[in-house]
């Protein structure tokens, strides 16, 4: 399977504000912190209505492979869009390097997941809900586009 492409974005708009947001939080778990900013974000329409057509314009309609937007990077704090053309997916990997808040802005992504001893499972990413993944679950997931749009993710990547 070809390796993701990686698209660059001059578009920093919502999402670098709210990743240079959670770089300087003092929240002691900037995880949650980061699930409800991206709730929040979600709801107030800004991302959608600004955003999210000059992600889409980045990607093919169909490919294997998803197209990954790194968007901004603050401390250590990442914020990166998953577009995910029809018919594409990543490969199965863990979240062990810190923390990860990942939410299905657009489509119908499909994850397969199994922790530590686990048989993987598949279901439906949740639309509009941030998903927390932290090193201590021991998931090991991957995500595919299963629906007949382009589907896009946000993904925000921390430390601690």
């Amino acid at each position: 399977m070809d390796p993701p492409v990686e698209a660059a974005t001059d578009h920093r708009c919502a999402l670098g504000e709210l990743t240079v947001a959670l770089a300087r939080s003092r929240a002691g778990d900037r995880a949650n912190a980061a699930a409800e900013a991206l709730t929040e974000l979600l709801v107030e329409g800004r991302f959608e209505s600004c955003c999210v057509p000059h992600y889409l314009a980045l990607a093919p309609a169909q490919a294997e492979r998803e197209v990954q937007v790194p968007i901004a990077k603050d401390a250590d704090i990442e914020t990166r869009v998953i577009l995910w053309p029809v018919g594409s997916r990543d490969f199965s990997h863990p979240h062990t390097d810190g923390w990860t808040v990942f939410v299905a802005v657009r489509g119908t992504l499909t994850e397969i997941a199994s922790s530590e001893g686990d048989d993987p499972s598949a279901a439906v990413v949740p639309p509009r809900e941030p998903q927390v993944l932290r090193p201590e679950d021991e998931v090991r997931h991957r995500v595919q586009n299963r629906s007949e749009e382009v589907a896009l993710s946000v993904h925000v990547s921390g430390k601690n």
